[in-house]
């Protein structure tokens, strides 16, 4: 018995040791890696001197360009814009957004951004990933709370930054990203079919009445049901299918589904989130405190299991309000402003051009409420979009199925930037950029 205690303290001493250095490993090539490609690495390509002047575009996928093609971001439309009025040589935009980065992620590493890259102005678009990326929240409530955390929180930062885990999370995704690319080819026919495509479409846009039709709701849960025998570990179709049980009020039924999409996908992304998380966390709030328990004991009862199974996501299940969240962005927002201009640098800060909905409203009139409180210059952009939209224009020319702007969106938004930036930076006619 002795020697097996010491066998499996040896095992353990081991595979300790084994996941440490594999840990140490994958930090120091990760920082080096992100050296040579962070917006400080890009910015120090240019060279001392090259450039006279250099704007930093902070943010999430709006400002990397996410749901354009590469070199079609409001960054790179902006350095184009730019180049057409003053020299080449003359200002550098450096396209600093990082895909669902939250706003408490910026604020984390923005001196080491701001020290590296030296900008004079910083043009900032936080705020929208906060309604499902809780990574890092917990700087914000040690700021506002004089230090306390909250221990769920915790562990999932722990978790998330964790090397090993995230190099297992990308090797299981990308195994099983290519075994369903694999069966949507050999089913290419029906997986792009057209009939398919219309009850997304319309589930996306809502239209309840469709799905309470009984023929054409079997059709459309068929539909899906095939899909899920050809590809059962994507999540999506799952969570249609809850969709359309939560359009005929089949509360039961819809949770089922939506149960079924975390459990098979608890790390799937589909540009935002596995959005069955935000469903299920929706019909705990609704039922919450009703005479009728059985939706809400069963959803208890899912997220006890789930959070002891999954603890790297048991912060989907954080019922955040969204006067908390708000609150969260705000005290961000105002921090990352103060930082900046404590370096006396420059600030633009704009809004997303979703429109006016849900969660997208208190985003937006957050940021918008910041920059009339602070006098910062400020480009709105769902003033400018919904004008657009009133106009004729159409919604499918400047936004992509996944709501993010395409090209053409993205080139309205860096036109409505540039604008501000020639208020700001006049005397770029006159010389080089003043000493910092």
């Amino acid at each position: 018995m002795n020697n097996l205690k010491r066998q499996i303290i040896v095992f353990f001493i081991g595979l300790f040791t084994i996941l440490f250095l594999l840990e140490a490993g994958l930090r120091i090539v990760g920082a080096i890696y992100r050296e040579s490609m962070s917006p400080a690495g890009k910015a120090l390509c240019f060279g001392p001197g090259e450039k006279s002047y250099t704007i930093l575009c902070l943010g999430n996928s709006w400002t990397a360009g996410g749901g354009a093609p590469k070199g079609q971001s409001y960054p790179d439309h902006l350095q184009r814009l730019l180049d057409k009025k003053f020299n080449k040589s003359v200002i550098a935009v450096i396209n600093g957004g990082v895909g669902n980065e939250n706003s408490s992620e910026l604020l984390y590493k923005l001196e080491a951004n701001l020290n590296k890259v030296k900008p004079d102005m910083v043009i900032l678009q936080t705020g929208q990933p906060n309604w499902w990326n809780f990574y890092k929240y917990n700087n914000y409530l040690k700021r506002e709370n004089g230090g306390s955390a909250n221990p769920m929180f915790s562990v999932n930062d722990f978790i998330s930054n964790s090397r090993v885990y995230r190099l297992v999370f990308l090797l299981y995704s990308d195994m099983r990203n290519k075994k369903a690319a694999k069966v949507r080819r050999l089913n290419s026919s029906y997986e792009e079919g057209k009939l398919r495509r219309e009850f997304i479409e319309q589930i996306r846009n809502g239209k309840k009445e469709i799905f309470l039709d009984k023929q054409k709701s079997q059709e459309a849960l068929n539909c899906f049901k095939k899909m899920i025998k050809l590809d059962p570990d994507y999540p999506k179709n799952y969570f249609y299918i809850g969709e359309i049980y939560l359009f005929q009020r089949n509360y039961e039924e819809a949770l089922n589904w939506f149960i079924k999409a975390v459990e098979i996908g608890p790390d799937f992304r589909d540009g935002q989130e596995n959005k069955s998380y935000a469903r299920i966390r929706s019909m705990r709030k609704r039922y919450k405190g009703e005479k009728d328990e059985i939706i809400n004991k069963k959803i208890d009862a899912f997220i006890e299991k789930f959070n002891k199974t999954n603890p790297a996501n048991s912060y989907n299940f954080m019922l955040l309000t969204d006067s908390d969240i708000r609150r969260w962005i705000e005290s961000d927002v105002r921090e990352i402003i103060r930082v900046i201009q404590n370096k006396n640098i420059k600030i633009i800060l704009q809004n997303y051009p979703f429109k006016s909905k849900g969660y997208a409203v208190l985003i937006n009139s957050t940021l918008r409420n910041i920059a009339e409180d602070l006098n910062i210059p400020f480009v709105d952009n769902v003033a400018i979009f919904q004008q657009m939209m009133d106009s004729g224009a159409r919604s499918e020319d400047y936004y992509v199925p996944d709501g993010h702007c395409s090209a053409r969106g993205y080139e309205v938004i860096a036109k409505d930037v540039y604008d501000k930036v020639l208020e700001q930076v006049s005397d770029l006619n006159k010389g080089n950029k003043d000493d910092k």
